[in-house]
């Protein structure tokens, strides 16, 4: 088969699925199917498997493949704390950054779109705009080093965070979140932003550990 897609693409696609919840936990990945779903050869597809299972986010099972990671609380909790400081970190180096006009004018879009589908009760929209929201603030950060390491940290936690679906009341909250996150970054206030990212960050992680038992290890 010829390859018709790069290893980080693949990689990207099987990630976000993850983290939308599309494989359960614990679910193993079969590598022939895998190979004809994302159209790859089986050695691109290997090499896609070893990487995720390097970054944590799939178990390697001796005489049965991988399947998807599955966290015990513990693992949550570690996971969480380091993303409120490597998260706040984000928020910070973004504020130092400003004025920026085009950071301002996606900040200000995005901040829009989360008030009407957090209006609207819609939190799978939500979910996938509050994704974009921390994206493009560690984008803002421009720090290479801060990404990667943010991203290994927050596709399992994303998973757990939106796999029992959010209430209108939670998502206006962590909406009010995210315009004071907003206004710090766009006053240029690297203080106010790290606090009130870490703040938001802090508010998940325990809504994490209130979830039920059967959704971790």
């Amino acid at each position: 088969m010829v390859d018709r897609k790069t290893l980080r693409q693949v990689s990207e696609e099987l990630k976000t699925r993850i983290a939308q919840g599309l494989y359960a936990p614990g679910q193993r990945l079969l590598e022939k199917d895998l190979v004809e779903e994302y159209g790859v050869s089986r050695g691109r597809m290997r090499e896609v498997l070893r990487n995720l299972v390097g970054e944590g986010l799939l178990e390697f099972e001796e005489q049965r493949g991988v399947r998807i990671r599955r966290l015990d609380r513990k693992d949550a909790t570690d996971l969480g704390r380091l993303r409120e400081m490597i998260e706040g970190l984000a928020a910070r180096l973004a504020a130092e950054r400003m004025p920026d006009a085009e950071l301002e004018r996606q900040l200000v879009t995005l901040g829009e779109q989360m008030d009407q589908t957090a209006a609207a009760s819609d939190a799978e929209t939500y979910g996938h705009l509050n994704r974009e929201f921390h994206d493009l603030i560690v984008r803002a950060a421009d720090n290479a080093l801060l990404a990667t390491t943010l991203d290994r940290l927050r596709v399992p936690l994303f998973r757990l965070q939106f796999v029992e679906g959010l209430r209108r009341e939670t998502l206006e909250e962590r909406n009010g979140d995210h315009q004071a996150i907003t206004r710090a970054i766009l006053s240029g206030d690297g203080d106010a932003a790290e606090a009130a990212m870490r703040c938001h960050v802090r508010g998940g992680n325990a809504r994490l550990a209130a979830l039920a038992d059967r959704l971790f290890l």
